[in-house]
């Protein structure tokens, strides 16, 4: 039986952009199911949750079969590795609205909702990310920014998101449209190990990212179990190989003195201030956001940032009173 095109068109436009999430993951059976509710429990129901296995040993397929009949598709089997997963899961999708959630991190109960509502009312938003959040080895969240952090393009662009620079992005919180992601044309497999970052390099050529002023995913810090931090020294040398590719000479001199002086990589931080896209919720209306321009640095403390959140705070305000 074949579906009427007008009708399905009308009921996403009814329900929502259908938001496809995949979840590769390989023997995390201890972290899976946490992961795997966060995502199916949440309030928006417009979503297309499909998870890839690289062929796990534990109990991680039990788990997953637990919840087969809510997924979109699984795969269980030896693959090439987790970016290549997430690609082939991604390339099942057919939602417009894309993002990937590993199997030790979490969604908040509100994100998709929150994503959907962002992405339905700017139309010309491509690509957001979250305030990042963390959770502890047990799970528990134990820190969320206290502000929105700087997302400059071209810096994004030079591979400047990295340490000692700016700090990485993270990717959990992140979300874009389908069109983002064949435009850059999808992960660059040949990366093992820090494809993500390859990519929003690539993203940051053809849409800025613009920073939502609320928590949308948690990362979970877990440095014994944690592929990031397993391979924490393989993630660095190739951030370090993209860096020296993608860089300009102003980039890589000033990441060349960070690397050898903590107080000039805090005074880059401290100093350097750029132009920051931002959506913030409505305080008047709890169903609308507010997409604004504004400036922001990585120093979520300092006297700068204070300054910063006050003069963000203004522009919300003076939003609201043009509303009334």
């Amino acid at each position: 039986m074949h579906s009427n095109p007008t009708e399905k068109k009308t009921g996403q436009a009814t329900q929502g952009p259908t938001i496809t999430v995949v979840t590769a993951c390989f023997n995390q059976a201890h972290t899976l199911e946490k992961t795997i509710k966060s995502v199916l429990e949440q309030d928006y129901k417009n979503v297309e949750y499909i998870i890839m296995d690289g062929g796990s040993s534990d109990t991680s397929l039990d788990i997953i079969g637990r919840y087969r009949d809510r997924l979109a598709h699984v795969t269980s089997g030896a693959d090439k590795g987790q970016y290549h997963a997430i690609n082939q899961g991604l390339r099942m999708g057919t939602g417009e609205i894309m993002a990937w959630l590993n199997g030790d991190d979490i969604y908040f109960p509100w994100t998709l909702q929150v994503v959907a509502d962002i992405f339905t009312q700017y139309p010309e938003i491509d690509w957001i990310v979250g305030l990042p959040s963390y959770l502890d080895p047990q799970g528990v969240l134990c820190e969320v920014s206290n502000r929105h952090p700087a997302y400059c393009s071209s810096e994004i662009a030079q591979g400047c998101y990295c340490d000692p620079l700016f700090g990485y992005i993270q990717q959990e919180s992140m979300f874009w449209r389908r069109r983002v992601w064949e435009s850059a044309g999808g992960l660059d497999t040949k990366y093992q190990y820090a494809a993500d970052f390859e990519l929003w390099t690539r993203f940051a050529v053809h849409a800025p990212l613009v920073a939502v002023a609320l928590p949308l995913a948690a990362f979970r810090m877990d440095p014994t179990r944690q592929r990031s931090r397993v391979f924490q020294q393989q993630y660095y040398g190739e951030v370090d190989a993209l860096f020296e590719l993608k860089a300009g000479w102003g980039a890589r001199s000033l990441r060349w003195v960070c690397k050898r002086s903590e107080a000039v990589k805090l005074m880059v931080r401290f100093f350097a201030i750029a132009p920051t896209p931002i959506i913030a919720k409505s305080i008047k209306d709890p169903r609308f956001y507010h997409y604004m321009h504004t400036w922001s640095n990585r120093m979520r403390k300092s006297f700068f940032g204070i300054i910063l959140e006050f003069s963000t705070r203004k522009k919300i305000k003076s939003s609201l009173q043009g509303e009334a």
